[in-house]
């Protein structure tokens, strides 16, 4: 799962915001600017996962600014390019509300705080891992890819089942080892990202969050808006690409198990049948876009928006008749292509989550209670330290930690949440 942040600015009239003077000189911290489009760049700093999007005529009063010139310069420079006049003030405004000005005049302003990366991340070479994601790398990724599409068109008896879960004979072993391989995967297939970052330079954060009921890990990639949009996309199909390989090396391997090309175990087969049905669902899940999926950010990527998520957010409040009056100049304000996406990208959240809570419903909270109801009156009439007893501790302690899982995040999220507003 990788998270993507929001970019967005505008060099625009904000007569509300406190008067900088025209004559003092501004420094900037370090920048990275990275065009985006014919008229459209990402300025950040990527050491701080802060990042605006910007016109064309913006980076050269960055560029400008960069050099520790005075607004009144800067205007002069303008006037002579036939620019015209500008909101230098509200846009400097825009640019220290995010952190981005480290001076003005006598006044010194400390940066956001530096986001964090995994020092081993620091240990690996960025042109040791750049190799896996060169064209021939790409290439392999795409012949997983099309391999195992075949196998499972041409070969039915190897497409992923049901029965794939109940690979022993012991439903309460299957259920954990199920659950906590999926975790595994999950974990190898945020490497991917981690690696894919590195590659560019740059780190990643690895966190745990959720979306709408169902927990997920995820890795933030939002100090990539300091690189070219091509590395963007491959650092965010990176979990997929590592998902093709999983799969591809199992189904390769059952294949050759059901030709007579290999022989092992056939608990072996079974346990790669397993990986399989759960490396299935893991690739289905990114399609499901209204998750803020890996295909989520390519597709905001390529379309170019700037915060979709939000803007989604109050189109469908303004279609509901809830937005409010700010809330209204906001949207005004959005980025006309966040809008166009939103038209439709919103109302796939609304069926998304009405969808979630009927899953919610009908599914979890009542297979939970069952599984719940079911082991507790088996640990009541079973006799301590049996098997039978082990069995029914497992599927409640595995069903309490289903269910408080996404609580929990939930609360911590919104203890960070009050944090930062404090801050």
């Amino acid at each position: 799962m990788t998270a993507v942040g929001g970019v967005s600015a505008e060099v625009a009239r904000t007569p509300h915001r406190p008067a900088i003077p025209y004559d003092v000189r501004i420094r900037l911290h370090p920048l990275s600017v990275v065009r985006e489009s014919d008229d459209s760049f990402i300025v950040g700093n990527a050491g701080t996962d802060s990042f605006i999007r910007v016109p064309g005529v913006a980076t050269r009063v960055i560029a400008a600014l960069a050099e520790g010139g005075s607004l009144e310069a800067v205007r002069r420079d303008l006037l002579a390019q036939g620019l015209g006049e500008l909101d230098l003030e509200g846009f400097v405004a825009e640019l220290r509300e995010c952190g981005l000005v480290a001076q003005i005049g006598d006044e010194v302003f400390a940066g956001p705080p530096a986001s964090t990366d995994g020092i081993w991340l620091s240990r690996v070479p960025p042109a040791v891992a750049a190799r896996f994601f060169s064209v021939p790398a790409w290439a392999f990724y795409a012949a997983c890819l099309g391999f195992s599409l075949a196998v499972l068109v041409f070969r039915p008896e190897l497409r992923p089942a049901y029965e794939d879960f109940f690979f022993y004979p012991d439903p309460a072993v299957c259920l954990v080892v199920s659950w906590l391989l999926a975790w595994v995967l999950t974990v190898v297939h945020e490497f991917g990202h981690l690696v894919a970052a590195r590659a560019t330079g740059l780190g990643a954060r690895f966190t745990v969050s959720r979306r709408f009921w169902f927990v997920v890990l995820e890795t933030d990639l939002s100090s990539l808006w300091a690189r070219p949009r091509r590395q963007r996309l491959q650092a965010f199909l990176a979990g997929m690409a590592v998902d093709m390989t999983v799969l591809a090396v199992c189904l390769a391997l059952r294949l050759a198990w059901a030709q007579g090309w290999r022989s092992f175990p056939p608990e072996v087969f079974t346990a790669l049948g397993l990986v399989v049905v759960l490396q299935t669902f893991a690739i289905g899940w990114q399609f499901f876009l209204v998750m803020r999926t890996d295909l989520y950010a390519v597709l905001v990527t390529v379309l170019g928006c700037s915060n979709l998520y939000r803007v989604k957010n109050l189109y469908l409040k303004k279609c509901l008749r809830l937005l409010s009056r700010p809330e209204a100049e906001e949207l005004a304000a959005a980025d006309p292509r966040d809008v166009r996406v939103a038209r439709w990208f919103g109302w796939a959240y609304a069926i998304a989550l009405v969808w979630a809570v009927y899953f919610l419903v009908q599914f979890f909270v009542p297979a939970t209670v069952v599984m719940a109801g079911w082991a507790i009156g088996s640990l009541l009439a079973t006799p301590a330290a049996g098997r039978a007893f082990w069995e029914a501790f497992t599927l409640v302690a595995l069903a309490g930690v289903q269910a408080a899982l996404p609580l929990v995040v939930f609360a911590v999220e919104r203890l960070r949440t009050r944090r930062q507003a404090r801050s």
